[in-house]
């Protein structure tokens, strides 16, 4: 995921951890939410961030229900807010 002792390889690093998180395991799980979240490996995508930082908080990963806030905050501002036409409208 770090590219600690070898060629950092963000897709690389996606397909090892899609297989650790489908194992159910909780860091794992974690740590794929945040590739999602960031767009390593993979396209952004928020939606999959919280689905697998829910799956993480259900099996107590400690950092999950802080990643969540975060995740459901951002996607709301992304939902809530677009510029047309000079006004802010709801989407």
């Amino acid at each position: 995921f770090k590219g600690w002792g070898c060629e950092k390889d963000d897709e690389q690093s996606f397909m090892w951890m899609c297989l650790a998180a489908h194992q159910r395991i909780r860091d794992a799980e974690f740590l794929f939410s945040t590739m999602y979240a960031r767009g390593f490996g993979v396209p952004q995508s928020l939606n999959m961030a919280i689905f697998w930082a829910e799956r993480a908080a259900q099996q107590g990963h400690p950092q999950a229900p802080q990643a969540l806030e975060y995740y459901h905050q951002t996607l709301g501002r992304q939902r809530y807010t677009q510029e047309a036409g000079g006004k802010r409208r709801r989407v």
